[in-house]
């Protein structure tokens, strides 16, 4: 059922996106001009880690927040994998991330772990993010080692 739900999450967030002209860059500038396949570099992914209760109850997802704190605003959930601003951009205790949504936050460090795929290497790993032909972002390619915090 796990992997069922990551999968699930994964869609449902790629499905979500808006074009890579849409969402802005953590220094606040627009990022623009990538063309279909081209990866958008400082990106990488990592899983999410979540208590199986979640699988029935999405409110048990790890919240994301619109800075790096428990104490700002609750921006949402996250579930499946993250990207992650790359080289890692951690600030007590929190990573900074890209939500599917193209809006940046930050997710505590404790709620992911090494992005695996597929899941049955168990080898850590990253992904490279790209434009897709309907013009949203989406995670392609697996890349070995390259995902350790």
């Amino acid at each position: 059922m796990g992997k069922v739900l990551h999968l699930l999450f994964c869609a449902a967030a790629i499905s979500s996106v808006g074009t890579t002209a849409s969402f802005a860059a953590s220094n606040g500038e627009k990022i623009k001009g990538y063309t279909v396949g081209q990866a958008i570099p400082g990106y990488n992914c990592l899983d999410v880690v979540y208590p199986p209760e979640a699988e029935r109850n999405p409110s048990l997802l790890p919240p994301s927040f619109a800075e790096p704190s428990d104490k700002s605003r609750k921006i949402g959930a996250e579930g499946g994998l993250v990207f992650v601003v790359w080289p890692l951009h951690k600030v007590n205790g929190f990573i900074e991330i890209l939500r599917f949504n193209g809006e940046h936050g930050w997710i505590a460090a404790e709620n992911t772990k090494p992005y695996t795929y597929p899941k049955s290497t168990n080898e850590p790993g990253g992904c490279t993010i790209k434009m897709t032909a309907s013009g949203t972002i989406a995670s392609h390619g697996y890349t070995l080692n390259t995902g350790k915090q």
